[in-house]
């Protein structure tokens, strides 16, 4: 009986891997054949350089942000607080704020400079086109081209034709000294001229008579008597008879130089 047992048991034992043999015989495996692919085909496929569509560079700046102390790894810092943070957020906020500010000042200030630029032309121009209307253009144009422009009254067809001491005496008498005045120095001119010390013509102005004179003392005097004159009857001041006797006794000692 013991024999029986222990051959059953022997059985049993040798029986067990070859029951588990046929289980895993039986189960179906899938696995999906992948295709074969060449050592020189591989090659190939990984050797081929594709074109790229678009090239992308670095900006030249672009190393300037990771040099923050954000990007600073060198060193354990310590962890930023939220009251830290705060106070970095405002200190950003001002920093944009009156960088904005300097930025616009600058800007309004360049655009005041160029209005008030344009301003000072405009006034030049107006000042130098003003200049050039009331001088008839005098400084541009030479002086035999020029034309000088007289009034009327003071057109006068021919000096010597006149009586200047009939015409004298009948404004002293009616104490026209303006006019009295007027005839003593169209008389100067008249023996300046036959004199052969200028060549007199209605248009002429006195600074052209006072370049053709020759002797300095005469002409320092003809100077003075025709600021006199200009004084007198183109200012249209009022002269009294202390005044003219002064002025008739300086156009006296001018006759006695020619």
């Amino acid at each position: 009986m013991m024999r029986l047992r222990v051959l059953l048991l022997l059985l049993l034992m040798f029986s067990a891997p070859v029951f588990s043999q046929k289980t895993v015989a039986k189960t179906n495996v899938f696995v999906e054949k992948q295709p074969e692919v060449s050592a020189d085909s591989l090659m190939r496929v990984q050797s081929t350089v594709l074109p790229a569509k678009t090239q992308r560079n670095f900006a030249q700046d672009f190393m300037r942000k990771y040099t923050s102390p954000e990007f600073d790894y060198s060193a354990s810092k310590p962890r930023e607080t939220l009251w830290d943070r705060w106070k970095r957020k405002i200190a950003e906020f001002f920093d944009r704020l009156f960088t904005k500010q300097v930025n616009d000042f600058n800007d309004r200030s360049e655009t005041l400079l160029h209005f008030l630029a344009g301003i000072l032309f405009l006034v030049l121009v107006y000042f130098l086109v003003k200049y050039v209307v009331s001088n008839d253009g005098s400084f541009i144009f030479s002086r035999k081209n020029r034309k000088t422009k007289i009034p009327a009254e003071d057109l006068i067809e021919d000096i010597h034709a006149i009586n200047f001491p009939a015409e004298i005496a009948k404004f002293e008498q009616n104490a026209d000294f303006r006019s009295a005045v007027r005839m003593r120095f169209l008389q100067l001119l008249k023996m300046m001229d036959e004199r052969s010390l200028i060549q007199w013509q209605p248009e002429k102005t006195n600074l052209e008579y006072l370049a053709e004179l020759k002797n300095s003392e005469f002409k320092k005097q003809f100077k003075s008597l025709a600021r006199v004159y200009d004084y007198v009857w183109y200012g249209e001041f009022p002269v009294s008879e202390k005044d003219y006797q002064g002025y008739r006794t300086n156009f006296e000692n001018a006759h006695r130089l020619i």
